[in-house]
């Protein structure tokens, strides 16, 4: 009875975003197309207690050059082109992730964007990332 209770529950999230989240993000498609491709990519809901478990963790914190914690820098796993913000310590995290070699994208607004390549990923194997995000050189 739980499992049908979730699974029904799971499927009333992905209506709401076919039906709701989508129709009100086709008005950033030509707005901010950068942002409508990110959302497109991420806006899937996971049921992590169907997905196989391999094991893999990649976590970070994120400073700037003052050493001081960024809030809220978007931080997108490619190729998965999953996204999670930093928190109020700097720090982020992708649990339950496959084998692979991974890309980081780190953004936010003020701030050059940093791309973190060639993360490789073993099974059960945890990545701890220490990375510093440069300010905007205004011309």
């Amino acid at each position: 009875m739980l499992t049908a209770k979730l699974e029904s529950l799971f499927e009333e999230a992905n209506n709401i975003l076919k039906l709701q989240m989508d129709n009100t993000g086709k008005i950033f498609k030509t707005l901010a197309p950068e942002f409508y491709s990110l959302y497109k990519a991420s806006r899937k809901v996971v049921d992590r207690g169907r997905r196989k478990v391999e094991n893999g963790l990649i976590k970070g914190l994120v400073k700037n050059k003052k050493n001081e914690f960024l809030v809220d820098v978007l931080v997108q796993l490619i190729p998965d082109n999953v996204l999670v913000l930093s928190n109020e310590n700097g720090e982020f995290e992708f649990d339950d992730i496959a084998v692979n070699t991974y890309t980081l994208k780190l953004t936010k607004q003020g701030l050059e964007d940093l791309m973190v390549q060639n993360i490789t990923l073993k099974k059960g194997e945890e990545k701890v990332l220490d990375l510093v995000m440069n300010e905007v050189v205004k011309p």
